[in-house]
C-alpha cells in the first residue's frame, strides 16, 4: 500500500503531488472514495475528473437538482475560450458576451435552468466581485483539454490553437494544456514531440 501511495504522488516525472497540498488532498478523498488498488493507475486527468465531477455532484444533491453535467459542458467551453485568449479571469460581463456568442442551445439550457449566481458559487468557479475564473489553473487547463478533445480534429485544432503562426513555436500559456491533451489521448504525443 506504501509502494502504491508512493508511486502515485509521482506523476509521470511531475513534482511529486505532495509538493502541492490540494493535489494531496484530492488523491486522499479520491483513495478513501474509490480504495487504495486504484491509485497505481490514477493520472492527474483522473484526478481531476473525480474532482471537479465531485464537486458538481455535491452541489447537486445539496441544491436537489440534475444540472452537474450540463454545467460541466459549459465549463469547458468556457475554458477553451479562456484559454485560447490566454487570461484566467474573466470579467463578469465579458462573461455575458461569452453566452451571447455561444452558438449551442446549451447556453440556453443552462440560463433557463442554473440561476447565474449557483453557476458562479456552485461549481468549479471563484466568484470575486467583478470578475471569475476557476478555483485552479489547472483546472482551466484540464476543462479546455476535455473540449478539444470533443471537438474532433483535435491535431489540427491544437495547432491551430496553441502555435503562434508567426514564430512557429508553441505559446507558453499553453504547454500544461498540451500534456492534459497527451494524457486524455496519447497518439498526441508523437505530433506534438516532432513539432
Amino acid at each position: 500500500d506504501i509502494k502504491i501511495i508512493i508511486d502515485s504522488l509521482h506523476f509521470r516525472h511531475q513534482n511529486l503531488i505532495i509538493q502541492t497540498p490540494r493535489y494531496l488532498e484530492l488523491l486522499v478523498d479520491y483513495i478513501m472514495e474509490k480504495g487504495i488498488e486504484h491509485a497505481g493507475s490514477l493520472s492527474r486527468s483522473d484526478l481531476f475528473e473525480y474532482f471537479i465531477y465531485k464537486k458538481l455532484e455535491t452541489e447537486d444533491n445539496n441544491l436537489n437538482t440534475q444540472k452537474r453535467d450540463l454545467i460541466k459542458r459549459v465549463l469547458e467551453k468556457l475554458a477553451l475560450i479562456m484559454e485560447i485568449y490566454q487570461i484566467n479571469i474573466l470579467k463578469k460581463d465579458e462573461l455575458m458576451t461569452f453566452f451571447d456568442d455561444l452558438k449551442s442551445d446549451l447556453k440556453v439550457s443552462l440560463l433557463q435552468q442554473v440561476p447565474l449566481e449557483v453557476f458562479y458559487d456552485k461549481t468549479a468557479l471563484k466568484d470575486n466581485p467583478d470578475t471569475i475564473e476557476f478555483d485552479n489553473t489547472e483546472f482551466q487547463e484540464y476543462l479546455a483539454a476535455k473540449e478539444i478533445i470533443r471537438l474532433g480534429h483535435t491535431h489540427q485544432v491544437i495547432f491551430d490553437l496553441s502555435v503562434d503562426p508567426e514564430l512557429r513555436e508553441i505559446y507558453p500559456s499553453w504547454f500544461n494544456t498540451l500534456t492534459f491533451l497527451i494524457e486524455l489521448d496519447i497518439s498526441l504525443l508523437k505530433p506534438i514531440s516532432d513539432f
